[in-house]
């Protein structure tokens, strides 16, 4: 996705460039479930309408307390309501790891030992830990088969809601991403703020690239980051991870093989909690990151990163964020990321072609127009390059995401009413997602400005968010 523009000479597509700041760390997870009355014994289902299981149905000392699909093992089959505020299955307990009290502390079978590590009480629909006072919690936001259990702060996210034996039914799985919107981390990164202030609840950071030694590197203060996503989720909402960005210093350049890149890809979800992953590689005037082998070097990692994820029980939501034009759809250069990709066996969910910047001189007043045709290109291309599938299923792994506003082309703006035609295309024809660059820019100012922290039109806060917050897929 781009960088928020800059006046500089001599550029097409001018951008700022990234800042350089350390690392990853996990965002927050919690539990909670309802109260029972009486000792009872059945299933506790949670986020996605999984139960909560042993790892392998063992009985052992220190087996996974995981999410899994729901198959009536004795496995999941859980005592609630013990005088001693103990949930047990298999004649032991549920136990936080070593009497841990710090988040991330992972959630275990253990001997019943009558300790606060093995206590735990009923709160607003979550499961408080006495000995830590968080909650149980499913790392990741996910509902994934194997997805583990930890505690966390208690917040208010369904990863942490659990119906407990003769409750109601378990809420939904919501974190499909419906309508997602780029953050310039580097311009503002409070996505709480952002949030609560009445922008969406679901954002795309960017970015995460790379720098030496093969380290994950983020484009703003790593530390502040992961606590603000923390202070989003406890609100019910969710972030995706995005790698790349306008003139990169892609994390691939940086590693010397593609199992390291796969690692350092893992250690950014794994930080902030999560199996969504954005890749938006684009060619810039320093770094191509669109050239071939650079492209190959990177699918060759996300195949290792997707089938190690899946060998844990987990799925790997992948996206391709991709620049098009109206005219030609995908260039040679972007399609041949999902060429290079099929050809490996790696999977994708999300095909997020950039509906901005085409510098054609014929889209910039009809930039909702331009992008629907754009749209529809890149669905022809994906039927020649995944032959066998309908036009619904093509339609429902494509994305979109303008860039809101004044373009860099000074021609482009992309109005409140190419806004709401876009949403109306993509209601009807169902696609994946939408999103835009960025919600930093979601306000007004005077027409034609360029800038990282507004629109360059008259709008009213949010305007663009409260238009796309409409789809639903």
């Amino acid at each position: 996705m781009r960088l928020p523009p800059v006046m500089r000479s001599g550029r097409h597509r001018s951008r700022l460039a990234l800042a350089a700041v350390t690392a990853v760390l996990a965002a927050t997870v919690g539990f909670t479930t309802p109260a029972a009355a009486a000792v009872t014994v059945g299933q506790i289902t949670g986020y996605g309408g999984k139960c909560v299981d042993l790892s392998g149905g063992s009985a052992a000392n220190g087996t996974a307390v995981q999410l899994w699909t729901c198959n009536g093992t004795s496995a999941q089959q859980w005592t609630v309501g013990n005088t001693d505020n103990s949930i047990r299955a298999l004649g032991k307990c549920m136990d936080v790891t070593a009497a841990g009290t710090a988040n991330g502390t992972k959630v275990q079978l253990y001997d019943c030992n009558a300790t606060n590590a093995q206590k735990w009480t009923v709160s607003g629909g979550r499961l408080v830990n006495t000995g830590s006072g968080r909650c149980l919690d499913a790392t990741g936001v996910s509902s994934a088969d194997g997805t583990r259990l930890q505690i966390w702060d208690c917040g208010t996210g369904a990863n942490q809601q659990w119906i407990l034996p003769g409750g109601t039914q378990p809420p939904p799985t919501t974190t499909t991403f419906p309508f997602a919107p780029y953050i310039a981390t580097f311009v503002g990164n409070n996505v709480a703020q952002f949030a609560a202030n009445g922008g969406p609840k679901f954002y795309t950071l960017g970015f995460v690239n790379g720098t030496g030694n093969c380290q994950p590197i983020w484009s703003t203060d790593d530390n502040q980051l992961r606590g603000y996503v923390a202070q989003l989720r406890a609100a019910g909402g969710d972030v995706i991870v995005s790698s790349g960005g306008w003139d990169a210093d892609d994390l691939v350049s940086h590693c010397s093989t593609a199992s390291a890149i796969a690692t350092a890809y893992q250690s950014v979800l794994t930080a902030y909690a999560t199996t969504y992953l954005d890749i938006d590689a684009e060619h810039g005037d320093v770094h191509n990151n669109l050239d071939p082998a650079v492209v190959d070097k990177r699918n060759d990692a996300l195949k290792i990163l997707q089938n190690n994820l899946s060998a844990a029980g987990k799925t790997l939501h992948l996206s391709f964020t991709l620049g098009v034009s109206p005219a030609g759809g995908l260039s040679g250069e972007n399609l041949y990321v999902l060429q290079s990709a099929v050809a490996r066996g790696l999977t994708f969910d999300v095909v997020n072609p950039m509906t901005m910047d085409y510098y054609d001189g014929v889209s910039g007043s009809q930039m909702g127009q331009a992008s629907i045709n754009a749209l529809k290109k890149v669905e022809g291309q994906l039927k020649t390059l995944l032959p066998g599938r309908t036009d619904a299923q093509l339609w429902a792994m494509i994305a979109a995401t303008p860039m809101i506003g004044q373009n860099d082309d000074p021609s482009e703006r992309f109005t409140l009413a190419d806004a709401q035609l876009l949403l109306t295309f993509a209601q009807q024809q169902h696609m994946a997602r939408l999103s835009f660059w960025a919600i930093n820019r979601d306000f007004g100012c005077a027409a034609g400005t360029l800038s990282g922290t507004c629109s360059g039109i008259s709008q009213a806060n949010y305007a663009f968010s409260n238009i796309f917050r409409q789809f639903t897929g």
